[in-house]
């Protein structure tokens, strides 16, 4: 999936990169504004082992499921194509109460039922960008960021046969983590001052919690793809 998304960024660039360089009207593609600030949601999907919902194939399984990110965006351009972005992230995903299930049925006989809440994380990653022009108005961005995560693992109850309550299996952790993010922002100014903002992000961390029984290690694994508004200044 990484590979992937590198191969088509790359792909794009060089693609728009001739356009513009071929286009007999470049002056008008040229944004002069040198910042840019938008605010942008939508759905996390998860990917590789952070949404695998069975042990059995490995043990390293998140059982996300599809979830939500909240992002503010910011970006300077010291160039017409080059300059810094930054985006502050939240994320919250819940986790497959089948596969919970599933795992319980397979594994014991104590444990009549289980639920877990959520994962979740909340973190800033800063790095460089390239800016390529499709059109008049409409604007490409390539992004490279890495940055700070803190990330919640999910507390979960489990029901013991013969008890009358479920108890926590787990308590409510967090954990700080390096986060990295590769991805695109496409922009359309509506005037000198506002934008339509899309982007679609593959962000990555491996947060560590310390708990009683020892160290739980989670692979987080996302694309997000989102929508949103912002400001030209």
């Amino acid at each position: 999936m990484k590979k992937t998304i590198i191969l088509i960024q790359l792909m794009i660039l060089i693609s728009f990169t001739s356009f513009s360089q071929g286009s007999g009207n470049k002056s008008s593609l040229v944004d002069d504004t040198k910042f840019f600030a938008a605010l942008s949601g939508g759905p996390s999907i998860p990917v590789g082992v952070f949404q695998k919902k069975d042990f059995a194939v490995t043990s390293e399984a998140g059982l996300a499921k599809v979830g939500y990110v909240l992002n503010a965006n910011l970006g300077y351009k010291f160039h017409n194509n080059f300059g810094i972005a930054s985006t502050v992230f939240y994320s919250m995903y819940k986790l497959d109460q089948k596969a919970i299930n599933d795992f319980i049925g397979k594994s014991t006989t104590t444990v009549v039922g289980a639920s877990a809440d959520h994962w979740q994380y909340v973190g800033v990653v800063a790095g460089p960008m390239a800016t390529v022009p499709l059109m008049e108005k409409l604007y490409i961005d390539f992004k490279a960021m890495a940055g700070y995560a803190h990330a919640n693992m999910p507390v979960i109850k489990v029901q013991l046969e013969g008890l009358p309550a479920p108890v926590n299996a787990s308590q409510e952790k967090w954990a700080d983590a390096f986060a990295w993010q590769l991805g695109t922002n496409l922009r359309y100014n509506l005037s000198s001052k506002f934008c339509l903002f899309g982007n679609a992000d593959y962000n990555y961390m491996k947060p560590t919690w310390k708990t009683d029984v020892g160290d739980v290690v989670q692979k987080l694994g996302v694309v997000d793809i989102n929508v949103g508004v912002g400001a030209n200044f």
